[in-house]
């Protein structure tokens, strides 16, 4: 194979690129970097998830389905920003966005069974209101309207589920009395991953900083990990419970 198939040139793209060029990096400091954020988050996710079909699915659907996804939009969007795309960061930021569900999942089934998806919406909304405030000031009257929905977000949890809430501030409370240094390690990760690491991924490149990180597919990935199990599985549940009711009948 040739290097034109493991590099996207946005000018001159084949097949073969649109998906290998998400698996190849300008040179070894790149992909080491990817894959100490790869490890990180699989480290978490794998501790929190519940479901290994659940884990399978969403991961095919990362590996197969998004790397020709964030090249079409490379293609369609941004033909004119980028010369060339390589490396695996988008997938990478799809697996934090995943994680986000993956722990909403977990609180749901094993401590909160009332919880519902504006719990994963809200912690999305943070992330959106820290990434506006830290590196996007000109968007500062978006965040006014990120700060409505948030409130509206816990307003709608006080009333719909006020012991869950109480339940859930009484967990945190618990874990972080109880733990020991390694535990401290592990919750600060936790809190650094659900809360500052999107911020992070589509925080504004420096210029002159050689290689461009394409805060696109940053972005893109995330949403695609984020919302996609969020809407297949929540749907699926939803469903899955009308059957079953209606089998009762």
């Amino acid at each position: 194979m040739r290097l034109k198939h493991f590099v996207l040139y946005v000018q001159d793209p084949n097949i073969w690129a649109l998906f290998l060029s998400h698996y190849a990096h300008n040179d070894v400091a790149h992909l080491l970097n990817n894959l100490f954020a790869y490890v990180i988050v699989m480290f978490y996710i794998l501790l929190f998830e519940t479901s290994r079909r659940r884990f399978y699915m969403v991961s095919i659907s990362i590996f197969l389905v998004l790397p020709f996804l964030l090249s079409f939009i490379n293609l369609v969007v941004f033909r004119d920003l980028f010369v060339t795309v390589v490396g695996f960061s988008g997938l990478a930021s799809a697996f934090f966005g995943y994680f986000v569900y993956a722990f909403y999942r977990y609180v749901k089934e094993h401590h909160i069974h009332g919880l519902g998806y504006m719990f994963p919406l809200t912690i999305f909304l943070v992330n959106n209101l820290i990434a506006i405030v830290l590196y996007y000031p000109s968007l500062i009257q978006y965040a006014a309207l990120v700060l409505v929905f948030l409130v509206i977000c816990l307003a709608v949890y006080l009333i719909a589920d006020r012991p869950g809430v109480l339940k859930m501030f009484r967990l945190m409370k618990t874990a972080l009395v109880d733990s020991t240094l390694i535990g401290w390690v592990l919750y600060g990760g936790l809190i650094l991953i659900l809360f500052l690491e999107y911020p992070f991924l589509i925080e504004p490149p420096t210029p002159g900083a050689g290689a461009v990180a394409n805060i696109a597919a940053h972005f893109m990935g995330y949403l695609f990990g984020f919302f996609m199990p969020l809407a297949t599985f929540e749907i699926y549940d939803y469903l899955k419970s009308r059957s079953y009711k209606d089998i009762q009948l």
